[in-house]
């Protein structure tokens, strides 16, 4: 049953992440992953995201997507 709940849910959280990227006028589309709740992993994804941004300025469109463990940074 959880497997279910989770899986719909990163299936809809996806949709809308491709759905936000073909919205966007940004030539790069970039989606980051966290599924960790350590906060090493967790300074590394927004670290990697500040990076892209200095990279691309504001010719970058970065989603992070978060799920199971690595929910509560969006909290």
């Amino acid at each position: 049953m959880l497997k279910k709940i989770l899986g719909t849910i990163l299936i809809a959280s996806w949709c809308l992440t491709i759905a936000v990227a073909a919205a966007s006028g940004a030539k790069n589309k970039i989606v980051l992953q966290l599924t960790d709740s350590s906060p090493e992993k967790q300074v590394l994804v927004l670290n990697v995201a500040q990076n892209l941004l200095k990279t691309y300025g504001d010719d970058v469109e970065i989603e992070v997507v978060a799920f199971g463990p690595g929910l509560p940074i969006l909290l």
